[in-house]
């Protein structure tokens, strides 16, 4: 009997061949689309996450520097090395804290001379206004690309990862005198640049040769205080806040560009500001113009609340999709599958006057119905794995399959009978 009504099934099936593909590609569509958002809304959920556990406790103090022009002179020509000492030592007290961590990160451009550089590298270009390449003073073309110099906890802070190769050690934040800077890449350079691979330019107006050391993941994002807003490192060359110990010209320079950067604290800002004070005084530049700023702390504060709040709804956005799917997946069956069931009146009819049962009747469209979601199913399933769509992903569509079949075989038997298929027979009798 279950034979029978299987061939039945598949008798409906053929007789409205257009209908069935129509039917069969639709429902693959809503599946695979299914799963696929399914899958975006893991990866959402993931970023949400990520985002939660790296920023959401974070509060960020800006550190920067307003030296007076006397003070400024002084510190840059001055003959002595003991204002270098003592702002380096400041530096390292920052550092070495316990109760906040301090971040060094500055935006100092590498002006590349060795070779060409493509444009999306270069300074400007996310504005629509990538620097022009300029000739050099060695006569050679200067490429102005996107870089930022980093302190060891800028990583942990922003949680940056390195994805292929090494990370910068202790030894790579002080300058050696052979002229080479390891640097790190971002995820964009992939194709242009391999680890070991050198390039030659300019540093602070510095000529300098550049190792590539490693490539941090496409997840990798920072804070851009220029115009409040996470920036990913995919197009950015990173390197390390360098020290020399010579105390010359360059190094004083160095020096003072590592002031500008970030406090993370979770102490408040009256009493992280108190420590920063004290700080500076222990170290002998108490009278020095070097600050934290509390009005940058609240924009900062504000903007991560924004990218946490967009990652949140993102998530929710995916939810829906999910939901509206299952919604047009199931309204698409049912109305297709009650047109076909009402064009098989007669035949129905003519199979009751044989001695079929509504319940057999019923079966054949739920075998219908089974049929067309099972192909369905079976088709998204595979392009999903291939698509490398998370197992989790792919046991949902099932679950969803089975709701819809479910669903789609109760509104089919109670559409069947209410068919009043007894009037084909000549009534109840």
């Amino acid at each position: 009997m279950s034979l029978f009504i299987i061939k039945n099934g598949i008798k409906i099936l053929r007789k409205h061949l257009f209908q069935t593909v129509i039917m069969t590609l639709l429902a693959f569509f809503c599946l695979y689309i299914l799963g696929a958002a399914i899958g975006a809304k893991e990866t959402s959920h993931k970023a949400e996450k990520k985002y939660t556990e790296t920023y959401g406790e974070m509060t960020l103090y800006y550190t920067s520097e307003g030296l007076s022009e006397l003070t400024y002179q002084n510190f840059c020509n001055g003959a002595g090395r003991e204002d270098f000492d003592k702002l380096h030592s400041f530096l390292e007290k920052l550092k070495n804290t316990d109760r906040f961590d301090f971040v060094s990160l500055s935006s100092q451009n590498l002006e590349v001379t060795s070779q060409p550089f493509d444009e999306q590298f270069l300074y400007g270009y996310e504005e629509g206004k990538a620097v022009e390449p300029q000739m050099g003073p060695d006569d050679k073309m200067m490429y102005e690309t996107k870089s930022i110099q980093v302190s060891q906890k800028f990583f942990d802070t922003f949680s940056v990862s390195v994805s292929e190769g090494s990370g910068f050690d202790k030894g790579d934040y002080i300058l050696n005198d052979d002229g080479e800077i390891p640097v790190l890449l971002g995820s964009a350079y992939k194709g242009s640049f391999s680890i070991g691979d050198t390039f030659e330019g300019y540093y602070m107006c510095e000529p300098f040769r550049y190792r590539v050391k490693g490539f941090v993941g496409n997840d990798a994002f920072f804070f851009n205080r220029a115009n409040n807003k996470m920036i990913s490192c995919e197009r950015y060359i990173i390197l390390p806040a360098l020290y020399s110990d010579k105390a010359d010209n360059f190094a004083r320079i160095m020096l003072l560009d590592q002031v500008f950067g970030f406090i993370n604290s979770s102490i408040g800002y009256e009493v992280t500001k108190q420590m920063f004070d004290d700080l500076r005084t222990e170290s002998g530049i108490g009278n020095w113009n070097i600050f934290l700023n509390y009005k940058g702390a609240m924009t900062s504060e504000s903007v991560l609340d924004k990218y946490s709040a967009m990652t949140s709804e993102v998530s929710k956005q995916f939810g829906l999709i999910v939901v509206i799917m299952l919604c047009f997946a199931s309204i698409v069956n049912i109305i297709s599958l009650c047109s076909m069931l009402r064009e098989n009146f007669q035949t129905f009819g003519v199979e009751m006057l044989c001695g079929a049962s509504l319940k057999s009747i019923i079966s054949e469209s739920s075998t219908a119905v089974i049929m067309i979601m099972l192909l369905s199913d079976i088709s998204a399933s595979l392009l999903l794995l291939a698509m490398n769509y998370s197992v989790k992903a792919i046991l949902l569509v099932q679950l969803a399959v089975t709701g819809i079949i479910l669903f789609s075989c109760i509104i089919c038997g109670i559409y069947i009978k209410h068919m009043n298929l007894n009037t084909y027979i000549g009534g109840k009798e």
